[in-house]
């Protein structure tokens, strides 16, 4: 938080100005003089001047200092054979710079103290050199303010600096620990190539454009953050120790970084990219709930409900599965060329993710509120004619989404193109937008990772829903006579997933028997017993021969009615639980409860199976 109460708001502890001006003079008094450097004569400046060597200090507290000033001062300051000044320690206290403030290739070889300065022109410290402390800390850039290449050998503190304009600190290495605690960046700041060998603190940060840490280093352990950005950029950034990063951003980007001893991102409001980053150790990706208690907006409000942010989270595209209380969830886009065997995803939004290309998936672990697309239906696709197949209500993955939508019936599917468009992301990185076409061989491939995944988590549920999404994929990609049988599997019960459908069947098959029976298997009432023989003759033995009748149907126009049907439908229902009824039937009755005697068990399984399938623990 910002010091309490302010620097320029505290009574000067050095001997002021005593110059006849109004307001009061806050200067400090130059050495011999009554008065400050500002305030003094040409002669008695020229005198100042002749008195300065290289590595002398200067202090200018409270002095306010103009662009011709400072260039004397510095010029002063600089040995013939230098290529800037030399200054020893740098008083520079709710000093005021009123035009552009110099101090490109100047050394600093004692502490330099800029602690509640004003610079109201651009301030350039590029190639600097501050050998011991350096402290900007409430200090004010009111334009530009340029670091690039400057080495900081001691603490550099930016702690509640305020920064108008852009600010690049590109190349700079920082030997001691760098705090940047409650600093404002109106706009962007950049850290590009950026080497941090001590503790890195950016504790309340606010970036209102992005934070561009590309290529940055760093080599001890630390947080960065919690802080509030539209970007933040990490890619190509390499973290020796274990990094915990807390940001509220739009976007966050760490395509190519390297977490040697493995990382933590806890994020808001954040679309994450995570494509071909290098992992050394256990890491994780997880959803913060609620609102960084330390982040404070430009009013006092958290940055997530600040009016100024930009509606990164859109409503989801027609066909997409919607979820309730998702909106504060990371959006994670891609996890291409990462590898996944020690990442633990948290509460994040996976409905966009691209896992393809992804190395051991199936060791991924995902936990909490992490929910994934769902097919379109014929609600969400409209009411144009012919109607949309209502699909099935399962979790997909993206790439299933862009496949489907180059199918023939690909109405409500989405394309990569558009989605990313959709949702505001704009690369950093060359070539990241560009979506690799995903077929049903590889599709399936990524639906056996995630579904090993998830059985290992004891998450039968959704193991069940990535293994239909295999099976569906095979039966798009196999020979003819895998598609015929899968095909089967599918349509009688959705691949021993749903309930409904075995149990549907059955009924079907119920139905079609009992018509069968009816129509062609159930004969008419018992046919009587017919004796043939001879009649006796004398004291002579009479042979006696009696048999059935052969079974007959009834003529057509007696065959369907109710009481034929009832009886029917009785016979059709014992058969499917391999019970003998007694009943005579003719042969084509026969054959049609042995095919029921055959079928209805295996749906009856079919059923057993889908309901252990989602009540497995």
């Amino acid at each position: 938080m910002s010091p309490s109460p302010e620097v320029w708001d505290l009574d000067p502890d050095w001997p002021t100005c005593a110059a006849a001006v109004e307001p009061a003079c806050p200067g400090i008094r130059a050495s011999g003089f009554d008065r400050c450097l500002t305030h003094l004569t040409t002669a008695e400046f020229e005198t100042v001047l002749d008195r300065l060597e290289p590595g002398a200090d200067l202090d200018l507290r409270g002095t306010t200092l103009d662009s011709d000033v400072l260039e004397r001062l510095l010029t002063a300051l600089t040995a013939d054979n230098e290529r800037g000044a030399r200054i020893g320690f740098l008083h520079g206290t709710r000093t005021r710079f009123t035009g552009t403030a110099w101090f490109a290739r100047v050394r600093f070889e004692g502490t330099a103290g800029f602690v509640g300065a004003r610079f109201e022109g651009t301030a350039r410290f590029d190639d600097a050199h501050f050998a011991r402390h350096a402290g900007f800390t409430s200090a004010r850039f009111a334009r530009d303010a340029g670091f690039d290449d400057a080495h900081f050998g001691g603490t550099a503190r930016f702690a509640a600096a305020r920064f108008a304009g852009h600010a690049w600190f590109d190349d700079v290495r920082f030997e001691g620990t760098a705090r940047f605690d409650d600093a404002h960046f109106a706009r962007h700041a950049e850290f590009v190539r950026a080497h941090f060998a001590g503790n890195t603190q950016f504790a309340c940060a606010r970036f209102a454009g992005y934070a561009g840490f590309a290529g940055a280093h760093f080599q001890a352990a630390g947080q960065l953050g919690p802080l509030s950005a539209a970007e933040v950029v990490l890619d190509g950034a390499v973290f020796c120790r274990r990094m915990v990063v807390e940001a509220a951003a739009h976007r966050v980007s760490c395509d190519g970084a390297r977490f040697e001893e493995g990382m933590a991102l806890r994020l808001r409001h954040t679309q994450v990219s995570f494509q071909n980053v290098t992992l050394g150790g256990p890491s994780s990706i997880q959803g913060n709930p609620h609102a960084f208690p330390t982040i404070l907006g430009a009013e006092g409000t958290p940055p997530e409900e600040d009016p100024s942010r930009a509606a990164d989270q859109p409503e989801p595209e027609p066909g997409a599965g919607t979820y309730p209380d998702t909106e504060d969830l990371p959006v994670l886009l891609s996890v291409r060329e990462t590898d996944l065997s020690e990442m633990l995803l948290i509460d994040v939004d996976l409905r966009w993710c691209r896992f393809a290309g992804a190395h051991h998936l199936d060791l991924l672990r995902i936990e909490g509120r992490s929910p994934f697309d769902r097919p379109p239906t014929g609600w969400h696709a409209g009411w144009a004619w012919p109607p949309v197949w209502r699909w099935t209500r399962r979790s997909v993955l993206a790439e299933e989404h862009h496949w489907r939508h180059d199918q023939r019936k690909s109405r409500g599917w989405r394309h990569g193109h558009d989605q990313r468009k959709a949702r505001g992301w704009h690369s950093s990185s060359p070539g990241q937008d560009a979506v690799a076409a995903v077929g049903p061989v590889r599709l399936a491939a990524l639906y056996r990772s995630l579904r090993k995944s998830l059985e290992d988590s004891k998450d039968q549920a959704g193991a069940g829903d990535f293994y239909y999404g295999e099976m569906e994929a095979r039966r798009h990609s196999g020979p003819v006579r895998d598609r015929v049988v899968l095909s089967a599997y599918w349509l009688l019960s959705g691949y021993g997933q749903r309930v409904l459908r075995p149990l549907v069947a059955l009924a079907a098959l119920v139905g079609v028997i009992t018509v069968l029976l009816v129509g062609w298997g159930l004969p008419d009432s018992p046919p009587p017993q017919q004796i043939t023989g001879t009649l006796p003759v004398a004291e002579q033995q009479v042979t006696l021969a009696v048999r059935d009748a052969s079974p007959t149907l009834p003529p057509a126009a007696q065959r369907w009615n109710w009481n034929r049907a009832g009886k029917a439908a009785q016979i059709a229902m014992s058969s499917v639980v391999f019970r003998d009824g007694g009943q005579k039937l003719t042969p084509a009755g026969t054959w049609t409860i042995m095919a029921g005697r055959f079928l209805g068990p295996a749906l009856l399984l079919l059923a057993i199976l889908a309901i252990r399938a989602r009540v497995k623990r």
